[in-house]
């Protein structure tokens, strides 16, 4: 009886009779030692039922299929059942292609009892919960996907672009491919999917781009995604594409091109293409030839947000303040860095001579964004122009003076005045200064006051005081005339921006309200989310989140590894035994690294390998391997911390960087990981 490799093989060679074992092996991903071995079981199986064998010459095979095949080809189609995972992978691409899946037909569909099939709808509802919708059963309906139309829309393209190539290349190698391919063949009409193909290949001649098998295949997914959502009436007034860079997308030639195009095909296909459709269209092939065809890349563009998390973690390195949780800084970049990119691929020059000023005075954050954006110069193959390096040194510089908290001068304020008026000046020189106000008295008191206030650096005085107290004295007016003020700011005391502390904010409040600890991070959470433009943050309770990543199964501490390749293999491995990832999740993160040189390490010492968004990602997460002794890439860069990690959808993949970028930004993180010795001390201290 053969195997189900052997039954593989055998459909392969019925289908294209004329192949070599090496052709074989790289299909089936076995040595060839393997593949002759299951050729020998095959002929056997041949042999018996009165058939003639594989003939082999010199590697060569060759099988005849003019002879009567009926008998083992019905065998061959009825011998396989479908295993749980691949049943509920067909689930996810009928959800793609109908609103409503019936209980029965699904059961008769997928050969199971009603019983099994309930059983898969409820793994694939516990799978999908990560990604904002869910699985429902309605009474004469069946199950259907209950959520937002963004997340549904999202689902459907990972679930096509996972299995189209199936259906262009017409090539399947087992039951599961077939029935994959059967299911594309019904709910897409020939004419339809040849159109598709056109539209393609017509935006590849006009846009002077040939696009990879991957390429094409992203794109055919998405035109995919349009085609079922009008043909179930899923149309929307509303984009379902979430873009911060529209204005600018619908700016460019490239636009326009696909604009008119889609006119041409829209009849064709049987497709609306809207405003929002065109722009993401237009989206996708702009990431595609700017990001020289690789899709890894491509995701990045598209999901933007890692390209800028990895920014400014780059440029937080070189700065004694910490700026990596800068919102403000994070939307500029979030808005600049595509039009950037754009600009600097197609030799756009930049016009704007308030970024030119900090090339004329040699402004030091130059240097730092010029080191910064180098890892995604490499990886980008490209080269930023001073002017483009101008315009994010611009946002880094005032990210910078957002962050520099500078604490406030202590004051003692000498007045002439009643208390209210004294009061009232009080409150008039806080409000707009930057002060630290110990006390207000009367001159009499002044010299007492000062032997009992250690560190007084200014006094202000509405009187004249003749003493030297060998403290500068600025005298005032009670209602602080423009004298006054340019008086003051010879003293370099900032202006009041309205930020408050944070830290004095929560104590204000926790005097007069009883706060469990969980009402506390929960209330800080809040005010940081709403507020962050108006706070200084310096409480102690910081916005980490990582606990429900990292626990003692996917932390691993070994002595050394003998290079970079073998410990992120090992990364992997963290991954794949929490049941996170398929075994080709390693050779992605690997041929990332392959590709671009060390663009995974994001600070000194620590690097974050990972692979595509959803592909061969069973569910999202993370892990923690902890090497003693660092290995060395091969441009120098030396780890001892790698974080891989695994997600499903752009969102939790933008969800899942944030909080491991939170805890890099910790101070001496690497150093104080490599002194714990055991997985629950650093359990601990990340919890912490």
């Amino acid at each position: 009886m053969l195997n189900q490799r052997e039954m593989n093989i055998l459909k392969y060679l019925i289908k294209k009779p004329s192949s070599k074992y090496k052709e074989l092996a790289e299909i089936f991903q076995i040595s060839e030692r393997s593949i002759r071995y299951n050729i020998d079981k095959i002929n056997l199986f041949l042999q018996k039922n009165k058939l003639e064998e594989i003939q082999i010459k010199n590697g060569n095979l060759f099988f005849n299929t003019d002879q009567e095949l009926s008998g083992i080809n019905s065998s061959l189609n009825n011998s396989y059942i479908l295993n749980q995972r691949e049943r509920t992978e067909i689930l996810k691409l009928l959800f793609c292609f109908s609103r409503d899946i019936n209980l029965t037909k699904a059961a008769d569909y997928l050969k199971v009892s009603r019983t099994t099939i309930k059983s898969d709808f409820e793994i694939l509802k516990n799978e999908i919960k990560a990604v904002n919708f869910n699985i429902k059963y309605r009474q004469s309906k069946g199950f259907y996907i209950s959520g937002s139309r963004k997340h549904l829309r999202s689902f459907k393209l990972e679930t096509f672009s996972k299995f189209i190539s199936i259906y262009i290349k017409e090539l399947y190698l087992s039951n599961f491919d077939k029935i994959i391919y059967e299911l594309f063949q019904k709910n897409i009409p020939e004419k339809s999917g040849q159109q598709i193909n056109n539209f393609i290949r017509e935006l590849e001649k006009k846009l002077s781009l040939n696009f990879s098998n991957n390429s094409y295949e992203i794109l055919y997914s998405l035109i995919l995604c349009f085609f079922v959502n009008d043909k179930n009436n899923s149309i929307s007034k509303q984009s379902d594409y979430d873009s911060i860079n529209n204005f600018f997308l619908e700016s460019t030639k490239e636009y326009e091109i696909i604009k008119n195009t889609s006119k041409e095909f829209s009849g064709l296909i049987g497709i609306k293409f809207s405003k929002h459709r065109i722009t993401e269209i237009t989206d996708y092939i702009l990431g595609i030839s700017l990001c020289n065809f690789d899709i890894s890349l491509v995701n990045n563009w598209i999901n933007v947000e890692f390209l800028v998390q990895s920014l400014i973690a780059n440029f937080n390195k070189y700065l004694e303040i910490d700026i990596s949780g800068d919102k403000t800084l994070f939307n500029c970049l979030l808005y600049h860095i595509k039009p950037t990119l754009y600009r600097i691929n197609k030799k756009i020059k930049l016009e704007n001579t308030a970024f030119r000023e900090l090339i004329i005075n040699q402004d030091p954050t130059l240097e730092i964004v010029k080191s910064a954006v180098n890892d995604m110069e490499k990886a980008l193959n490209i080269e930023f122009t001073e002017e483009e390096l101008a315009l994010l040194a611009y946002h880094f510089k005032a990210s910078i003076e957002r962050n520099t908290y500078v604490y406030p001068k202590r004051v003692i304020l000498v007045c002439g005045l009643g208390y209210g008026s004294s009061r009232l000046l009080e409150q008039n020189l806080k409000e707009h200064y930057n002060l630290d106000i110990i006390d207000v008295l009367p001159y009499h008191q002044l010299e007492e006051a000062l032997k009992n206030y250690n560190n007084i650096e200014l006094i202000f005085t509405t009187i004249n005081i003749k003493n030297n107290y060998g403290i500068p004295v600025i005298k005032i007016s009670p209602l602080l005339k423009k004298e006054d003020i340019e008086e003051i700011e010879k003293y370099n005391i900032l202006k009041n921006d309205n930020k408050i502390s944070l830290a004095k904010l929560m104590n204000v409040i926790e005097k007069n309200i009883n706060l469990n600890t969980k009402d506390k991070e929960e209330l800080i959470a809040g005010i940081r989310e709403n507020f962050s433009h108006k706070i200084i943050d310096d409480s102690e309770i910081k916005p980490e989140n990582f606990n429900n990543l990292i626990n003692e199964n996917n932390i691993e501490i070994l002595d050394r590894l003998e290079n970079w390749s073998v410990a992120i293999k090992v990364s992997g491995e963290l991954l794949i035994k929490q049941n996170y990832v398929t075994k080709d999740y390693i050779q992605e993160m690997k041929e990332l690294v392959e590709k671009f040189g060390s663009y995974i390490v994001v600070a000194d010492g620590i690097a974050i390998p990972h692979g595509s968004i959803g592909k061969n990602v069973i569910k999202d997460g993370a892990a923690l391997l902890v090497l003693k002794e660092a290995v060395k890439f091969d441009d120098g860069e030396m780890v001892n911390i790698f974080i891989p990690f695994a997600t499903r959808g752009k969102k939790l993949h933008s969800k899942l960087l944030n909080e491991i970028f939170d805890i890099i930004k910790r101070k001496d993180l690497k150093d104080k990981i490599l002194s714990l010795k055991t997985k629950q001390e650093i359990i601990k201290y990340l919890n912490r």
